[in-house]
């Protein structure tokens, strides 16, 4: 409760993106500014940056949008981050299923875990066309929040060669928390 934690942007690189694609017909990409991030960015950054001092950031959000046009927005970052000359660590982060148990915080559904088990089969497949095509119903029951940041990555490291490792998924207070990672070959 008394953690405070301090990042800075990478504002240039953030301009070079927006910039990209003006008109925003390929992506509408909106700017906002806030000095607060929530937990789905600070949980990793804090475990991440305790060694990476003054690393700047750029935090990016999901949207309303469908999980398709997630996924382009993902290849479309890795086209405007190819054409920065920096190295560049994509982390996505969220909650799976907030209905797991009968305490969960979204309450209980069967479906919650019927949808986590399969997200971190296909992700330890690297079966990212069948994330993309999961059913709208199994995401609505299982009370996500975590899925358009995860096909966001997916679609950032699509054009990359990499092999998925699951280290662990857990769901103790009634969520799912999953931590993957993604070598390149």
């Amino acid at each position: 409760f008394g953690v405070e934690l301090k990042f800075k942007s990478d504002y240039m690189s953030i301009q070079q993106i927006r910039a990209s694609d003006e008109s925003q017909k390929n992506m509408p990409i909106i700017l906002t500014s806030s000095p607060e991030l929530d937990h789905g960015f600070g949980v990793p950054l804090f475990y991440l940056m305790q060694h990476l001092k003054d690393v700047p950031i750029i935090p990016i959000t999901y949207s309303a949008l469908d999980l398709q046009q997630h996924f382009d927005f993902g290849r479309f970052l890795h086209r405007q981050f190819a054409k920065i000359n920096k190295r560049f660590a994509i982390i996505a982060s969220g909650d799976l299923s907030h209905k797991l148990t009968k305490d969960a915080p979204g309450g209980y559904s069967k479906k919650g875990a019927v949808f986590d088990k399969k997200l971190v089969e296909l992700i330890k497949k690297n079966d990212t066309k069948s994330i993309i095509g999961l059913d709208p119903k199994l995401i609505a029951e299982a009370g996500e929040c975590g899925l358009r940041s995860i096909i966001t990555m997916l679609g950032a490291i699509s054009s990359v060669n990499v092999k998925p490792e699951v280290i662990s998924y857990e769901g103790p207070f009634g969520v799912g928390y999953l931590v993957a990672s993604y070598q390149s070959q």
